[in-house]
């Protein structure tokens, strides 16, 4: 198999899976490719993060610490799943790793890790980790000092199934052409409530744009909603 013809998402999880198998030493050719085919076009940090996250989930976390550490070829500047890779970190217990991302420069901390952090119990880290751009309120430090995560998936209240009815109601006047957003909307606002039916109701009524692609999308983000508290899959 000629690895040039692979990029470096693919090259290292092709050297995941040599890992996995127990092929170190294919596996750590592939790993070689991986961080030479690494760019940072069209968004800094993403082949990084790909490459990163093959070698976490086999085990090769001194890799990644080596990747890591070669700040010659760190980009400028985050990218636009930050806040997914360092909830990952710290749902997997890196919190090394995680903290390493976050003191990187361009690098802040979003406010789904606080949210994270305040779900885990750990008051501490959510005060020193977001007081420099985040204004942390009782309704994150109340659940960290308790330590209790939430339940997955939550379960609505009579006033969210209040809520969510009067939401609908107010939809039902409002163009069939323009409904889209606002069932979408609201199908999130379901999930966030624990309230499946409505969910899978609303899907139904979603308008499709011709491209198949509205329905599957909400689907997937209610469900990642529902049992993470997340509209996107944390890698």
């Amino acid at each position: 198999m000629d690895q040039k013809m692979f990029d470096a998402d693919r090259s290292a999880s092709f050297g995941a899976a040599c890992q996995a198998m127990g092929d170190t030493s294919t596996a750590e050719q592939w790993f070689r490719h991986a961080r030479a085919a690494i760019t940072i076009e069209p968004n800094p940090w993403q082949d990084h993060i790909a490459v990163m996250h093959s070698m976490l989930e086999c085990g090769r976390d001194d890799l990644v610490r080596a990747l890591l550490d070669d700040r010659s070829g760190h980009p400028h500047g985050s990218f636009f799943w930050d806040a997914e890779w360092l909830v990952h970190l710290l749902r997997t217990g890196r919190f090394d790793l995680a903290r390493e991302f976050q003191d990187l420069p361009g690098w802040d901390v979003p406010y789904e890790v606080l949210t994270v952090l305040a779900e885990l119990g750990f008051a501490d880290l959510l005060e020193t980790w977001g007081d420099h751009n985040w204004a942390v309120g009782d309704e994150l430090f109340e659940p960290a000092r308790r330590g209790t995560p939430p339940v997955r998936p939550p379960a609505p209240t009579d006033q969210d199934v209040r809520e969510l009815a009067e939401r609908y109601a107010r939809i039902q006047g409002i163009p069939h052409s323009q409904r889209r957003r606002p069932i979408e909307e609201l199908i999130r606002a379901a999930a966030e409530r624990g309230h499946i039916s409505a969910v899978l109701d609303l899907l139904e009524r979603l308008p499709e744009r011709g491209d198949f692609n509205d329905r599957p999308s909400a689907a997937f983000g209610a469900i990642w909603l529902l049992f993470t508290g997340f509209d996107r899959p944390p890698f």
